[in-house]
């Protein structure tokens, strides 16, 4: 061989998986390296979402949506008996896709909040995988 006799010392990776006999042995790559990686690449992709729908996804959020337009809205009019009623939702994909890169996912609620005479519109933004919401106003302006 081309080792200087130590050709004995190459061992291929632990829990690799079979090699091509008519190759040469410093170049060997496992037969199914390419499928395993393209197999890893597509449950990184596919693994935020799973098999939820965007409606399911909205209907998931609505109530955390609410709730937070709710809290910020009673505080706005202090009005602690407020009440919220969604007058629109939104799935918003991410501006940026592909293989290598992910934008956020994010569902969106225009939410108004009624009481004491007063009511305001809140624009409600929750990221995808978080329970994380915003409520912004988008009549406040500073």
């Amino acid at each position: 061989g081309g080792l200087g006799g130590l050709e004995h010392l190459v061992q291929p990776p632990v829990g690799s998986v079979s090699w091509s006999a008519d190759e040469d042995r410093m170049t060997r790559i496992p037969r199914y390296a390419g499928r395993r990686t393209a197999l890893a690449l597509f449950a990184l992709v596919a693994a935020p979402t799973g098999c939820v729908s965007q409606k399911q996804m909205l209907a998931q959020k609505q109530d955390g949506a609410v709730q937070t337009a709710l809290q910020r809205g009673r505080f706005d009019l202090n009005c602690p008996s407020a009440t919220a009623t969604v007058l629109s939702s939104d799935f918003i994909q991410p501006a940026v896709q592909g293989p290598w890169v992910g934008g956020l996912e994010r569902v969106e609620y225009t939410v108004g909040v009624a009481g004491c005479n007063q009511r305001r519109t809140y624009v409600v933004m929750c990221q995808v995988g978080t329970d994380t919401c915003f409520a912004a106003n988008p009549e406040e302006r500073r």
